[in-house]
């Protein structure tokens, strides 16, 4: 009956399977890895690009506020304080100074090409008032007491500094555009006898010029740089983007010194980078969406899974094709091995690829060999056990005739006082007792020696003194079983054959003994022995393949004792000979020790 098979259970299967695991993991393992380390150095690359760009950025911003500074210390080196204090005497001298420092602002502002760039000119006093403004601006009431870019200013140590874009309400409106937003630059100016400053350059600029000059740095439509001083923002360069808190708290995260780091806001991911600007209190903060960056960059993670797929496809077609190639002969073996359960053992191993399936064919090969010659073997076996028994029921006739016969004349010479005839009368009766009982194949060894001894007393009657018969036995050795007439055969071989043509008295020893799974029983003679061609053929006559080899004789001879067991006990027995002319004959019969035959 053909066994249902489940579907993950054939090796073709599972070779499949390992063929797609051990193919695709290592490559999806690699290809992770290298997506992996490509975003990490796309990542690191567009990093060190930001931090390029915004050291770009504070270099043109830090060129043009150096530029301011340059202007501010060639006014000032044009004896701006004596000036200054020449005018708040409110005299004629004072009227000349204002028009002299006017003269001054106007030429150095025209020198260092600064007319277009700096609009609005003012000096501020200490309080905030306007001490000084340029031709254009008119109004002179304003104060900056309140305004809080000149609080902090004021309050700090910083020599410079930068207000956030506004609308001037005290510029005259007839000289600017009222939607205008202004910068101011602020430096204070030191007195010579004190360390104290008592005035402020305040140099006024349109914020767009700021954006015409950062604007192309910015990198995105979702991109931003923000100025800070200090912590408070002053400019946004593109749009309001986030609010005032979120950028305090983007601005604190990344810490006092220049740092570049990506951080998630509203749900989406931005590289934010922080560069200060030294000597001017200032810092420029730049954010930009890292979607709208990497949507150039080639998207590895899709090629990846493309080829993914393709892998997969082609590890498929090549799993399919090898397994078939690989399970074809194993199928075949089993096709093999189905037909031997049937029944059938006259099947042909078909051609087989030179590997390890080719060598199990070979194997299953001789196996069925193997076995086509123990069914052989075993068949043999049936017909002489059959022609045995025929034989054995011929020499049955009228046993207990034969038995009474014996014994009566036994009973004759016990009382006419001839004692060795009666015990030959009952030795022989034993013994053909013995030999045509119906009692099972397997007699333990004790039975057979005790069949020995009735044997060789008839023999002693014969022979007298000239067998000396000698028995060296392990109790428990003997309890085994071997099959019935197995040693008589060689007792008596070692008689007729060693020791009835030796003229003097002949030894014969009988051993049984136990060695590791075996029993052991030697016959041994010292009688005339064999030469060695004689023992060569004898030798032959046991091959384990010559089954006939017990019809060469009329009689049991040794050579039957040998098929029999051979027959009985497979290749678990053996019968080994030795022996040297003029010396005498050993031979060793080895039977298994085991609880089927104890």
């Amino acid at each position: 009956m053909k066994r249902q098979k489940l579907p993950f259970t054939s090796i073709r299967t599972k070779l499949q399977a390992f063929f797609l695991i051990s193919c695709l993991v290592p490559f999806i393992i690699l290809g992770f890895i290298s997506w992996y380390n490509y975003q990490k150095t796309i990542n690191e690359n567009v990093l060190f690009y930001k931090q390029q760009v915004m050291s770009l950025a504070a270099d043109k911003l830090e060129n043009f506020l150096s530029n301011l500074d340059q202007y501010f210390y060639a006014v000032y080196s044009k004896n701006l304080n004596l000036n200054l204090a020449k005018i708040e005497e409110r005299s004629i001298e004072g009227v000349k100074a204002n028009l002299a420092l006017a003269d001054t602002i106007s030429q150095l502002r025209s020198y260092y090409g600064l007319s277009h760039t700096l609009p609005y000119i003012s000096i501020l006093s200490s309080d905030g008032d306007i001490v000084y403004q340029n031709d254009l601006a008119l109004t002179t009431d304003y104060s900056f007491r309140d305004a809080e870019w000149f609080t902090r200013f004021t309050a700090s140590k910083e020599q410079r500094c930068l207000s956030m874009p506004q609308l001037l309400p005290y510029h005259d409106m007839r000289y600017t555009t009222p939607t205008t937003a202004y910068m101011g630059y602020a430096h204070k100016i030191t007195s010579y006898n004190t360390t104290k400053h008592q005035y402020i350059f305040y140099m006024e600029f349109d914020s767009s010029q700021i954006k015409t000059l950062l604007s192309p740095l910015i990198g995105g439509q979702n991109g931003n740089l923000f100025l800070f001083s200090g912590s408070s923002q002053i400019y946004t360069l593109n749009k309001e983007q986030f609010s005032e808190e979120e950028l305090i708290n983007i601005y604190q995260s990344c810490g006092p010194d220049a740092a570049s780091r990506t951080m998630d806001i509203d749900g989406h991911r931005y590289l934010v980078n922080l560069y200060p600007l030294e000597g001017f209190a200032l810092s420029i903060l730049s954010t930009n969406s890292l979607e709208e960056i990497m949507a150039g960059v080639p998207d590895l993670k899709e090629f990846m899974l493309l080829l993914i797929g393709l892998s997969l496809f082609l590890t498929i077609l090549l799993a399919r094709y090898f397994s078939r190639k690989l399970v074809k002969p194993i199928e075949d073996l089993k096709a093999v091995t189905y037909e031997v359960m049937n029944g059938s053992l006259e099947v042909t191993i078909p051609p087989l690829p030179k590997d390890e399936t080719g060598e199990l064919g070979k194997c299953i090969d001789q196996m069925l060999l193997h076995i086509r010659q123990l069914i052989q073997e075993k068949y043999q076996y049936s017909l002489r056990e059959k022609e045995m028994q025929i034989h054995t029921l011929q020499s049955q006739i009228n046993p207990h005739f034969l038995y009474n016969t014996l014994e009566t004349i036994s009973s004759i010479a016990e009382n006419e006082g001839i004692e060795q005839v009666s015990d030959i009368a009952l030795s022989m009766a034993d013994l053909y007792r013995y030999s045509i009982s119906s009692s099972d194949e397997l007699v333990p060894i004790s039975d057979e020696l005790t069949h020995i001894r009735n044997y060789l007393d008839i023999m002693q009657v014969r022979y007298g003194e000239r067998i000396c018969p000698h028995f060296h036995i392990d109790e428990e050795a003997a309890r085994c079983r071997i099959m019935k007439l197995t040693l008589q055969p060689l007792v008596e071989n070692a008689i007729y054959h060693g020791l009835e043509a030796k003229r003097s008295q002949g030894n014969l020893d009988v051993t049984v003994c136990a060695k590791g799974d075996f029993v052991l029983v030697t016959v041994e003679d010292d009688g005339t022995g064999m030469d060695t061609g004689q023992l060569d053929a004898l030798r032959e006559k046991l091959s384990p393949g010559d089954v006939d080899s017990y019809k060469s004789n009329g009689h049991i001879g040794i050579v039957n004792v040998y098929q029999r067991l051979r027959l009985r006990f497979g290749d678990d027995c053996a019968m080994l000979l030795e022996s040297e002319e003029g010396t005498g004959t050993k031979v060793i019969v080895q039977v298994p020790k085991n609880m089927e035959y104890c």
